[in-house]
């Protein structure tokens, strides 16, 4: 996001339109309302790893909705990969992913980076 934030404004500073093409949904979304992932260390991601590992998928939802119970109502229990993103979220950073969530949903009314329009196909 940071090399195409800055490509961005060279080329708007030239007067030009950039054209973003392709990439994921969340990376659109990183780069046009700069909502991003907070930096987290190597050993940091491999103890949250370790911890998920030592549980069991079939335990993952009940885990979440301990600790983000917002999040955890919009999973399916079976879902276990957002499930482990949002249980990542909360134990790399003590917040809960739902409140992650709220402020990105905020901030994309509030408060985009650049002028946008959005194109979309889905096939």
């Amino acid at each position: 996001v940071p090399l195409a934030s800055s490509i961005i404004q060279e080329i708007t500073e030239r007067e030009r339109v950039p054209v973003l093409v392709g990439g994921t949904h969340y990376y659109v979304k990183s780069l046009i309302y700069g909502i991003g992932k907070k930096e987290v260390s190597q050993e940091s991601k491999e103890s949250v790893n370790a911890r998920l590992d030592l549980i069991a998928e079939a335990d993952l939802w009940s885990e979440l909705s301990k600790v983000d119970p917002l999040m955890s109502e919009k999973l399916h229990p079976n879902d276990s990969r957002r499930i482990r993103r949002s249980l990542e979220v909360f134990w790399q950073t003590g917040k809960r992913h739902s409140e992650f969530v709220e402020v990105q949903n905020e901030k994309q009314v509030r408060d985009p980076n650049y002028d946008a329009l959005f194109l979309w196909i889905d096939a």
